[in-house]
This record gives C-alpha cells, sequence and structure tokens, in this order.
C-alpha cells in the first residue's frame, strides 16, 4: 500500500480522531482535558475568523497521525502591532514519527510572519523541541526568551501536619513562622497607599479598555491584551478558575492581577497568573500582592510562583513582599518568537506571563 502523506487544515470533523491521537500520545487523563478545552480554544477565541482554522494535521492513508494547534495571537513589537499565531498542542503518532513531524512544523511555521511557541528539550506534552526551532527558523529571525522565577512559601501548615500527624501542631508551627515572616518583611514593604482601592472582579468591562491601552502602550514587546480577549481568556475558560483582582485610584483603574490555586503531585500551590501595572503607578504592585498573600493564605496554598516580570519596580515590590528569584529556567520553559525582521526585537523586554502560555503552566 502507498503510504500517501498529506498536510492540510484543520476542520471541525478532525477532533474526535485528534483527541484519540492525544490520548495515544499523552494518554487518557491529558486527553480528557483537552476535550474540554478544545471549543473554547480552537473554536470560540475572539480573534479567530469563522471557518479559517490556523491548526494543521498530517494525513497518512487517510488517517491523522499528527497535529499542530495554533489559534491567533496579536503581538506588539515595538511601535507596531502584528497579527500573528499562538502555537500548542504537537504531537506525532509514535508509530510515525520522524520526516511527518518536521513538516508539519514547517508548515505551520511558514503560514504567519510572527508566530510565538513554547519550546522544551523535547519531553514536555505539546512544546516543539527547542533543536526541531532552530533546525526550522533561521537564527536572526527568532527570539528565545528565558523564563524568570519567582517563588514565595506562603504556608509551612500542611507540610508540619505530614510530619507530625497532628493539625494543632501544624497551625500553631503555622502562625508561629508567619509572625516571624511578617516581623523579617516589616521592614522591606513600602508604606501602604491609603488611595488605592483593590477589589475582586468576575469580568473585564468597558472601564478596563483603557487601563489595557494603556499597558500596552509603555509595553516593547507584548502579546496584545484587549477587554474581549481577557474575557475569553480568564473567565469563559472551561473547568478552570481564576481569581481576577483590580486595583483602582480614584476609581480609575491602575493595574491587576489574576491568581490560581493549582494541585500539583497532591499539594496545593499557587500562581500569579499575570501581573500589569502602568508604570507611574508604583505603590499598586504591593497593594495587589498584598490582597494576592491573603487570598492564597485563606486557600491554605504552600508555595506560590510567579515569572517573567520585566518591570523592574514590580520586580522590586515582588521582593519587598518576600518572594524570591529563582533564577533562569531550564529548556522546558522557553518561549521563541519568530518574525520576518529581526530588527523588531528588544532582548530581554518582553512581557510575558504564565497566561501567555497554552502548556497548563498557568
Amino acid at each position: 500500500m502507498e503510504n500517501k502523506t498529506i498536510i492540510r487544515m484543520y476542520t471541525p470533523e478532525d477532533k474526535q480522531e485528534i483527541i484519540h491521537l492525544y490520548e495515544k500520545v499523552w494518554q487518557k487523563e491529558k486527553a480528557q482535558r483537552i476535550a474540554q478545552l478544545w471549543q473554547w480554544k480552537y473554536h470560540n477565541h475572539p480573534w479567530q475568523e469563522k471557518e479559517m482554522y490556523p491548526s494543521r494535521v498530517v494525513e497518512r492513508n487517510k488517517k491523522i497521525i499528527g497535529f499542530i494547534g495554533a489559534y491567533p495571537a496579536k503581538i506588539k513589537l515595538g511601535e507596531k502591532t502584528l497579527d500573528g499565531l499562538w502555537l500548542g498542542d504537537f504531537m506525532i503518532d509514535p508509530d510515525h514519527r520522524g520526516f511527518a513531524g518536521y513538516r508539519l512544523a514547517k508548515a505551520i511555521l511558514e503560514q504567519e510572519p510572527v508566530l510565538l511557541g513554547k519550546t522544551d528539550n523535547g519531553t514536555e506534552e505539546g512544546a516543539i523541541s527547542y533543536r526541531l526551532w532552530k533546525k526550522l527558523v533561521a537564527p536572526k529571525k527568532f527570539d528565545m526568551t528565558p523564563v524568570y522565577n519567582f517563588t514565595k512559601r506562603i504556608s509551612i501548615e500542611n507540610t508540619i501536619k505530614r510530619m507530625t500527624k497532628s493539625l494543632v501542631v501544624a497551625v500553631l508551627c503555622d502562625k508561629l513562622w508567619m509572625l516571624l515572616q511578617d516581623i523579617r518583611l516589616k521592614f522591606r514593604k513600602p508604606n501602604a497607599d491609603s488611595e488605592i482601592l483593590v477589589k475582586k472582579i468576575t469580568h473585564f468591562d468597558e472601564q478596563c479598555e483603557e487601563l489595557f491601552k494603556t499597558i500596552m502602550d509603555e509595553s516593547v514587546n507584548v502579546s496584545y491584551r484587549t477587554v474581549e480577549y481577557m474575557n475569553w481568556r480568564y473567565v469563559q475558560m472551561p473547568a478552570t478558575e481564576y481569581t481576577i483582582l483590580i486595583a483602582s485610584r480614584n476609581t480609575k483603574p491602575t493595574g491587576y492581577i489574576i491568581l490560581r490555586a493549582v494541585k500539583e503531585l497532591g499539594k496545593l500551590n499557587g500562581r500569579i497568573v499575570e501581573l500589569m501595572v502602568l508604570k507611574d503607578q508604583k505603590t499598586t504592585p504591593a497593594a495587589l500582592l498584598e490582597k494576592a498573600n491573603r487570598f492564597f493564605r485563606g486557600n491554605k496554598v504552600g508555595i506560590v510562583t510567579a515569572f517573567n516580570f520585566r518591570d523592574e519596580f514590580i520586580q522590586d515590590a515582588l521582593e519587598r513582599a518576600g518572594y524570591s528569584q529563582f533564577g533562569r529556567s531550564s529548556e522546558a520553559l522557553k518561549y521563541i518568537v519568530q518574525c520576518p525582521n529581526k530588527d523588531c526585537f528588544y532582548s530581554e523586554r518582553w512581557r510575558i506571563f504564565m497566561g501567555d502560555s497554552d502548556y497548563e503552566m498557568d
């Protein structure tokens, strides 16, 4: 039988076959998760053109053996806002590894002038390996940004409870530990700004549009944000709960923070998914982080992670709030951007957050 291999545009009729492939490559639990997100992710994106799906599949003898998912992105590079794609869910049937994967990745790379994605060392689900990116993309046309991690321990209650088997001892130790932490941080925290009001919101409204526009204007390299996009990303996402806090001064929004508590390897940890603040609002990050700390404490989160904050005053606020910079990431946490013009890149000046990722990092 002739092994005829073709690469074509994804259609909605391909979904079930791709889900089966996902289960074969990444096991049943991950396949169930992507099935939950599928309609939201690949069909309901606010910038998705109707019936013009950028994702691609590989067929061999009319059977799908590979898939690379993509959805629309708008990227501000320097002074220009460009249309592009975020890449994700890259997989090849283990029985057909090799040239098919290279051809599939090459097809998607040739589709758009500006592409964003995440690379790894070839072991993490969905990501395109770093070696494949380098093979496909001319070095002068892409920027590889390593991720910087900030972490903070919020509570030791669960750790002590596992060690002592006593809830009373765990609670007492946790309270004493928190008291010592507060004393230690007291001299590092800036004075509270009584004019800043931080409140929880259920969705982004029209008042936030001006905030997003100003933040975009102040940023050099950033994935674009609008009210419509942010509500799609954080309010409409199935089976995922985010907590959105917005700061305002005299009723005018000055910044926001997006939080999530998630179970990892049996432990409840926290994530600062996004933290965006107007550049002239130097005291807003501290106000947002104080509320975030209360949220994480209330949810009995152990460790909180944040990453890739390029603004020095936000990094300073994180450190004053007790976060420690963990350093540059491993290969498994790199973002790659392709652009035809190498002059559009500003090294180390990206504002990329967990929420920009398509790989369950948030």
